[in-house]
């Protein structure tokens, strides 16, 4: 029982290593022709109108860079 499934193990390993060996270029063109930066918009957020529960006062909080507070 186990040689079977040590030889099972053996053969998927191969057929996943020849999968991941072949030389399918055909979507590569994805890859190798990059992002236009000047078309990437950023909109900018009113954060006035962002509304949050339980939020933490920040004025609060003691922070590692303050010593002695």
């Amino acid at each position: 029982m186990n040689t079977k499934k040590f030889l099972a193990g053996i053969c998927t390993c191969l057929i996943l290593m020849a999968a991941s060996c072949t030389t399918d270029t055909a979507d590569d063109q994805a890859y190798e022709q990059g992002v236009d930066r000047s078309k990437i918009t950023i909109k900018n957020v009113d954060r006035s109108k962002i509304t949050v529960k339980n939020a933490v006062d920040r004025s609060k909080v003691r922070s590692s860079n303050k010593k002695g507070k």
